[in-house]
């Protein structure tokens, strides 16, 4: 409800329906109430408030690898920060993490390789990003919508490639 609310720019309803949680102490740890939060502002479109609340995230959980490499795709995302994409993204592989992480871990690869120019690379593991996440998508709402995102990521680095019709069939 939080991020429809939020989606529709009423943030201060959207913060209204998730505060009492935080002061219940339902959401726990600490780390999860900071993930919410950044979904929240995201979905307002507060880029800023959302990078702050998955550093936030980052102080509680420092080797979660979902955290690692949520901001570090944030980062990408909002700042173009390759350098700090990458440490995270680094220090999120050397963790053990779960079939769905990898899945995104193979994502923010091919993200960082589209900023840093490597197109083939970038194609190459957002194609397997984006055909692992479409597996996961049939049964899951919230996949589906980060398979559209990664075949949007996928759709650039084709175009980026010189290969243009594929990236207008995606």
């Amino acid at each position: 409800e939080s991020k429809a609310l939020a989606g529709l720019g009423r943030l201060d309803e959207a913060l209204n329906v998730v505060l009492p949680f935080a002061n219940n102490g339902e959401i726990t740890p600490a780390k999860f109430w900071s993930l919410l939060m950044a979904s929240v502002y995201r979905s307002a479109n507060q880029r800023d408030m959302a990078l702050a609340a998955l550093e936030k995230a980052l102080e509680y959980a420092p080797d979660d690898v979902a955290v690692l490499l949520d901001l570090a795709a944030a980062l990408l995302d909002e700042e173009r920060d390759i350098e700090r994409a990458k440490e995270l993204w680094r220090h999120a592989m050397q963790q053990p993490m779960s079939d769905l992480a990898q899945k995104f871990a193979i994502a923010v690869e091919g993200m960082i390789a589209l900023e840093e120019g490597k197109a083939p690379l970038a194609v190459e593991r957002l194609q397997a990003a984006f055909q692992a996440q479409q597996a996961f998508a049939k049964s899951n709402a919230q996949a589906a919508g980060s398979a559209d995102i990664i075949e949007a990521r996928l759709a650039l680095a084709l175009a980026k490639t010189g290969d243009l019709d594929a990236a207008r069939i995606h």
